[in-house]
């Protein structure tokens, strides 16, 4: 009897102990109708097993990857690449819809602590199980990474399948929930499936702005739009999408201080809402047809990493002999957002200002996504507003950083310019490009205000890097004597740029140091050097550019052979050894060879040229 009631009391606590449980998760988590399944669950279920980290893959091989599994047009800001193996584990089937969570990881932090992982978004995403993939990781596009970092480069997303996972419940376990379900007269667990959410809604009205950069925009962005929303897309609120600039259009879109057409259009969602008339922030479906959309003016963002390949590990892949460079100017680039975006929440949070909101109603033209579009009056379909880039008072600017600028030092084809477009590109940052070689006037004042104009077009496309090409020219008049007006101007401009909202950064080249002035080494808050590469530099860099081609023992070989090469000679390398192998398998039968076009134009698509080592001699010129 005594052991009868031992027994009998340890159940009795037991089952408290599973009660206050309940009372728990139904206190934190009221939306749970059945908190006992839900603990049972969560005690079958490994976070670890679920919780997967993402990689980025560049679009072009996103693009191949998916379209052989899918067939046709992948929706890159909803595909997610997964390895076969991780899916049967998951539970996950291919083109099926998934409505994940994702975590975001400051990488900014290095202390850990149970708060590091503190930011959660929700987000519909569409599975594709493709076997070209060994890793455990998921694999998706740029925009979809920039979309869920939601802006901030310092957050790592972390997806999470919160249902994915099959739980076998013991008999006793199906006894406790029968009984909770009779008490508390709850569904059960088929009858909930059948009443689930299995792909995004489709939304009846979008709000978007056109991104504010370096292209003119006009009534062609009605056509782009109609165009771009023919297949369904996947959006959410804040996204950023990508609008491709057909070739016969890419004349319409190039500004004034440019002559290269732009390939691509970038929008913001800045709303959009479901069938019942309310906002919503979780993914919905555009499709033609169904949704309106509205386009409302233009905003100032952080833009996608689009034209840049990725590592193994998804970051940006950058030429050995340029990565300790490319490290730290990210890093100043990246420290400096960072302070920027803490200063303007600090000014936002003491004057209890809420952040500007580009657009208002009057600025929006309702554009269907119908046949009917391309008779819709539009008259000023980017607004512009000025207002945003506004300098701040003195009062407002307490407590600011100052501005930071950076000066690389290097020869002519060292790279300096590679390693502005790409750290710029790794931080969603885009480049205003200016040669001040092209800003020397016939006199000093008119050198200075092509200089302060060059500025303020700058600030008008923040957030950006401005990029000040041979700087050393603009300390120098036209006779060669020292102008100090133009540094005294371009010394105001530097310090005016603290004060931008968007920020604008500033970086410049120069060849050396004996080529800049001493009043001009004043205006730079950091230098960095790019140095002629050693012979170890060399064969890193020969083995990253012809690894698919050649064995490691031949690479050192033209590593020895290729003193004093800098980054532009070793692209000038591969292009004329890719000449030189195209002349040779394009010889006739007779031993005549058919020349190729000898144009200083890149190569394209090298990967598919069968280079061999004999091909890099010629073009060494042994």
């Amino acid at each position: 009897m005594m052991a009868e009631d031992e027994t009998v009391l340890r159940l009795w606590r037991y089952l408290q102990i599973v009660l206050y449980t309940c009372l728990l998760i139904k206190v934190s988590r009221p939306h749970i109708d059945n908190p006992l399944l839900y603990a049972a669950k969560q005690s079958k279920f490994n976070q670890s097993k679920h919780r997967v980290k993402l990689r980025r893959l560049s679009l072009k091989s996103l693009h191949c990857k998916a379209v052989k599994v899918v067939g046709g047009e992948p929706d890159v800001n909803a595909v997610v690449l997964i390895n076969k193996k991780k899916a049967v584990s998951l539970g996950l089937r291919c083109g099926e819809w998934q409505n994940i969570l994702c975590h975001f990881e400051d990488t900014t932090k290095t202390d850990v602590s149970p708060d590091v992982v503190k930011h959660v978004l929700r987000r519909w995403i569409m599975i594709v199980v493709c076997p070209d993939i060994t890793e455990d990781h998921c694999f998706v596009s740029p925009l979809l990474y920039h979309n869920l970092q939601q802006g901030n480069c310092n957050r790592d997303p972390v997806i999470e399948f919160e249902n994915s996972a099959v739980t076998v419940l013991s008999d006793a376990v199906q006894r406790i929930l029968a009984l909770w379900k009779d008490v508390h007269e709850t569904k059960t667990v088929t009858e909930n499936k059948n009443n689930m959410q299995n792909s995004p809604d489709i939304a009846t009205e979008v709000h978007v702005q056109l991104v504010e950069s370096t292209y003119k925009c006009g009534s062609e962005v009605e056509l782009l739009l109609k165009d771009y929303f023919k297949i369904p897309k996947v959006v959410a609120t804040g996204d950023i999408l990508v609008v491709p600039i057909p070739n016969h259009l890419g004349h319409e879109f190039v500004s004034n201080t440019s002559i290269i057409p732009p390939k691509y259009v970038f929008i913001k969602i800045s709303g959009a809402k479901v069938r019942c008339g309310s906002e919503t922030k979780q993914s919905v479906i555009v499709t033609e047809g169904v949704t309106s959309l509205y386009l409302a003016g233009t905003t100032h963002c952080c833009l996608p990493s689009l034209n840049l390949n990725f590592d193994d590990r998804g970051n940006v892949d950058v030429p050995p002999i340029l990565k300790r460079p490319f490290d730290k100017l990210k890093n100043i680039l990246q420290m400096e957002m960072e302070e920027r975006r803490q200063c303007l929440d600090n000014i936002m949070h003491n004057s209890g200002v809420a952040t500007p909101q580009k657009g208002n109603k009057k600025d929006k033209d309702k554009l269907r996504i119908t046949s009917d579009i391309l008779h819709s009056k539009t008259d000023t379909p980017c607004t512009k507003v000025k207002q945003y880039n506004k300098i701040r008072t003195p009062e407002e600017n307490c407590g600011s950083v100052g501005s930071v600028s950076l000066l690389l030092l290097g020869p002519p084809g060292c790279g300096s310019e590679q390693i502005i477009k790409l750290a710029a590109s790794a931080l969603g940052l885009g480049v205003h490009w200016t040669n001040t070689w092209h800003l020397k006037g016939d006199t000093s004042g008119g050198t200075e205000a092509r200089l302060r104009q060059v500025f303020l077009r700058a600030s008008a496309q923040g957030p950006c890097v401005l990029a000040l090409l041979n700087v050393q020219c603009i300390a120098k008049d036209r006779d060669g004597g020292k102008d100090a007006r133009v540094v005294s101007a371009l010394k105001e401009e530097v310090a005016k740029l603290s004060q931008l909202n968007p920020p604008v950064l500033l970086v410049a080249t120069a060849p050396d140091c004996s080529s800049v002035s001493d009043d001009l080494w004043s205006v730079w808050s950091y230098q960095e050097s790019v140095q002629v590469p050693d012979l170890c530099q060399r064969t890193n860099m020969l083995v990253w550019l012809l690894s698919k081609w050649l064995p490691s023992v031949q690479t050192q070989t033209l590593a020895q052979r290729t003193a004093g090469y800098v980054l532009g000679d070793f692209q000038a390398l591969v292009n004329a050894a890719c000449r030189h192998c195209l002349t040779r398998m394009t010889t006739k039968d007779d031993g005549q060879a058919e020349e190729l076009p000898s144009c200083g134009a890149d190569v394209e698509n090298k990967t598919d040229v069968p280079l061999v080592y004999a091909d890099l001699l010629k073009a060494l010129g042994i």
